[in-house]
Parts: C-alpha cells; structure tokens; sequence
C-alpha cells in the first residue's frame, strides 16, 4: 500500500503511457545523408501527496531563489506487450515517485513555517471533470526505400549552384499513442500523426559570413504531403533566397520603427507576450512575471484581442501543430480568451 508511516497517502494518481513511432530521410547533393527509425515507449507519473490545497509540487522558497518541481519525468517502459515487465515498472517507480513525494512535502510545510507569509495563496492543484475519449490506435507506414530515392534526385538540384556550400532535403514521420487512467476517474486513448519535410541551404558572404535559408512543409496525414515537384520548387526556392542574400547589400546601422512581416512577426510576438501569459510563470518569483498582477487592465492596444484555440485542426489548408483534443494532464481542451480588445483576461492555465 501507498501509505507512509504518519498516514500520508496519494491524494492524486496519473500513469500516462506514450508509444511513439519516428522514421526520418535525409539526403544531401544527391546522396543518402541518414536513413533511420525508432520505437519507443515511455512511462510518466504524476503522483501527489497532500491536498488540492498544498501539495508535494508547491515552489520551496529560499534554495537559489527557486525550487520548482518537475515530476517523474518520461520513464523508459518495454516496448513489448510483456505485462510483468509492464507491472514491475509501474510498482517500481510509482514506490520511488510516492517517498520522493512524502519528503518533499515536508519540506515545504517546513518551509511555509520559517518564511513569511506567501503573497499568492492560490491551490496547487484544481479539481476538474473526469474524462473517458477513446480513440483507433495509429501505425507509421512509411516507405524509407522510396522516400530515399526520392530525395537523392530533389537534393542533387544543389551541385548546379557552386556558390552553396550546404545544402540538405529531409522528410521525418511520426505516429504516436497515449494511453492515460486518473485516480479521478480519467481514461483516455488518442493517437496523434505528422509528417514534416524540411529544405535548407547555406553559403558564406564575401566578408565570410555565414548565410542559410531554411523552409517545411508540416501534414498531420501522409496523403496531405506536397508532391515531388512542389518539394523541388520550394526547394530552388530556399536555393534562390540564399543566393539573393549573398548578393545583397549590408544595411546600415538604424535606430527606429520597425515592421516585421509573416514568420519573424509571429515569433516575436510569441516571445514577448506569448511566454508571459503562461499560467506556471505567475506562480515563480523568478520567471518574468509582466502581466501577473495585470487581470482587467490593459496590456495592448484596443484594437488588438488574442486567444488561444488548440481545438482547431487546420487553419486554411495548413495543419495545425498545436491542435489537440486532450492536455498531458487529461483535461479537455477549449478556447482560451488571452485578451479582449487589449484587456488582459487570463492566462494559460495547467491545473497548478
């Protein structure tokens, strides 16, 4: 039994199991570059002692600035359907995971004693609806042999251009399954596919420096896959735009507006406000905390609002990496209104 000595017992219990299947190709100046695939399956525990109030992964405060707890980690599991080899992992661990949990806990109520009382007194853990979704199992069928040929022919367009001294055309396939149960109640099986090719070139200036292009293609099935021809032009394409760099003058030192178009305008956003509306920030003292205390107050312009919607697939035609149906904690997914005409109204949230 899970019980220590003084009646600790888990209050929560989580085994989530992935199985994942990857093959990728890649081929360079007409020649086979790698050829290779992988089976795994991997255990993840999140057991938790205490109480939805205070539990075992409440942030220690005063070790460096920060002590945050990071879980179980992935657990290497057989990947043979061999059920003692499966149950002795799943005691094993889950042994190792509940006294790691039990000591923690006292070091935080030990904690919580010396130190001054915490400014944010919200729960460690929420309590949610349990869930039961059951999806087919997927397999990666996927045909190195031709995907080999096939790149061989599209990479070897770079010996026409001596100017580009690197040069790589790769495609990489994955099928994954998860398997989750909850101690409340949770039972979930999905299935996730994506197949991704990838295209990059690089040369070096006149001055020596270091120049490189790079684009994708990104599916969540095999048959949404460019044809060979289409990989071939966004190939030249990647080729053109190196070359184009190279020739191009450098730009002057500037001090001023800026405008930053397609990619580069959605990874800066990401990166100055997308990180820091992530709900396990708000909660650490030594994470940028901008918008913490910013709940109903504008953080931008009116005209802008934002949200989060991972229940979308697709986009267009373009499949949408982010899109699922079930978080990693087995919560169901939904709409998630970040701003509204410039007012902050949450944050991205976990169940911490």
């Amino acid at each position: 039994k899970l019980v220590s000595s003084d009646g600790t017992k888990p209050y929560y219990l989580a085994y989530s199991v992935y199985e994942e299947n990857t093959a990728q190709v890649f081929a360079t100046l007409g020649a086979l570059l790698d050829s290779s695939s992988d089976k795994s399956r991997d255990l993840n525990i999140d057991l938790r002692v205490g109480s939805y109030e205070l539990d075992n992964t409440h942030q220690i405060r005063g070790r460096m600035g920060s002590d945050r707890f990071y879980g179980s980690g992935n657990i290497p599991l057989a990947i043979e359907d061999n059920a003692d080899s499966i149950r002795h992992a799943l005691w094993f661990y889950t042994d190792r995971e509940f006294k790691s949990a039990t000591r923690r806990l006292e070091q935080i109520r030990t904690n919580l004693k010396v130190k001054v009382e915490e400014e944010d007194q919200s729960h460690d853990f929420t309590r949610e609806e349990a869930s039961v979704h059951l999806e087919p199992t997927v397999a990666l069928e996927f045909d190195a042999g031709a995907w080999a040929e096939r790149l061989r022919r599209i990479s070897a367009i770079a010996r026409d251009f001596p100017l580009i001294y690197s040069s790589r055309v790769g495609i990489s396939a994955y099928a994954g399954n998860r398997y989750m149960v909850t101690s409340e109640g949770t039972r979930l099986q999905t299935a996730q596919m994506r197949f991704r090719i990838t295209m990059e070139a690089g040369t070096k200036a006149e001055d020596g420096m270091d120049l490189s292009q790079f684009s994708d293609f990104n599916t969540a099935t095999a048959d949404r896959l460019p044809t060979d021809a289409e990989i071939e032009a966004a190939f030249r394409q990647v080729i053109a735009q190196v070359l184009a760099l190279r020739e191009a003058p450098l730009v002057e030192p500037y001090t001023g507006p800026a405008i930053l178009r397609n990619r580069a305008s959605g990874v800066f956003f990401h990166e100055i406000f997308g990180h820091r509306i992530e709900g396990h920030r708000q909660k650490d003292v030594t994470e940028g905390q901008t918008f913490t205390k910013k709940i109903n107050q504008p953080v931008l312009p009116d005209f802008i609002s934002v949200y989060d919607d991972p229940t979308v697939a697709r986009e267009g035609d373009i499949d949408l990496r982010g899109h699922y149906l079930f978080d990693d904690e087995g919560v169901k997914s939904t709409r998630a209104e970040l701003v509204q005409n410039g007012i902050l109204k949450t944050f991205l949230l976990s169940r911490s």
